[in-house]
């Protein structure tokens, strides 16, 4: 069943509306992706039952949240910040953890945890020296103690150098084959990499349903690829949405969605990746476009 939310709402005290009717159903290994303050981590709050939102249906596994004994021995959460005691090992740091999710650590459990997220060598290494991709791995590992049906993870790779990105994205990939995996994140790469469906969240609304192909194909026919001098980048940065940059000596190579109903004569339209529809959908919202839903 995974996780559905229906109609869910949510202001904070101050007046500040940070999820507006939003509406979806997850299962496998589902992405939420948005800028930073789009709502995102109220949302994922509120699925951790750590938020009551204002209106609403948010459920885990047909479990409302308001049963939220119910639904925390269901749920694995892993926050986008996470520390560990430096003067634990990793296996120990396990054992601790399921004393306090009420589970008697078992030996064999835990050790097969830390292979599945890739610390088996790794574990009787005290946490303290860990790089930051061992120990989102080893959250991960974390959030898993209690064997959930559904896990939420937020912002999982911020931060990491390339190889801790990819040795956290593996690990999802591998958890959203067998159980509900909601992968929160602004770096569209990740989703592209782990998810088979996402949703794109924008100033608390609901954008896109749909897999990252379909994400892809709303930018279809506007994207275009120049090459113009480099001083020329910011006059193009005016009268085009920009998605991405590369210098090759004086020159720039410029990647922009294009708002001409073919492509300039120093340019030409380009395959669309998942990344510009994702701002394609971006400049739709600020400019008061339609929501879209493949």
């Amino acid at each position: 069943m995974g996780i559905r939310v229906d109609g869910l709402t949510h202001v904070y005290p101050n007046g500040v509306h940070a999820l507006n009717e939003v509406s979806f159903e997850a299962s496998g290994a589902f992405g939420l992706a948005g800028p930073n303050g789009a709502g995102k981590t109220t949302l994922m709050r509120i699925l951790a039952t750590l938020l009551v939102p204002t209106s609403g249906v948010a459920e885990v596994e047909g479990v409302p949240v308001d049963r939220v004994e119910e639904v925390r021995k269901m749920l694995g959460y892993l926050p986008q910040h996470v520390d560990f005691y430096p003067s634990l090992t990793a296996f120990e740091t396990l054992e601790y953890f399921s004393l306090l999710s009420g589970v008697a650590p078992r030996p064999k459990r835990l050790r097969e945890l830390l292979a599945l997220v890739g610390l088996s060598e790794a574990a009787d290494r005290r946490v303290g020296g860990f790089s930051g991709g061992m120990k989102r791995r080893l959250g991960l590992a974390v959030a898993l103690v209690h064997d959930p049906r559904v896990v939420i993870v937020d912002e999982p790779t911020a931060g990491l150098d390339p190889e801790g990105r990819i040795e956290v994205r593996n690990v999802l990939s591998a958890l959203g084959a067998e159980r509900t995996v909601l992968l929160s994140t602004h770096i569209l790469p990740d989703v592209e990499a782990v998810c088979n469906r996402m949703a794109i969240l924008l100033e608390g609304r609901i954008r896109f349903v749909g897999t990252p192909q379909e994400l892809a194909a709303q930018a279809e026919g506007k994207v275009v690829e120049l090459r113009v001098p480099a001083a020329a980048v910011d006059e193009l940065r005016r009268t085009h949405q920009v998605v991405a940059v590369r210098y090759d000596g004086g020159e720039a190579i410029v990647r922009a969605l294009w708002n001409g109903e073919s492509a300039p004569q120093d340019g030409a339209l380009v395959e669309p990746s998942a990344e510009d529809g994702y701002f394609y959908l971006l400049h739709q919202a600020s400019s008061g476009g339609e929501p879209q839903e493949a």
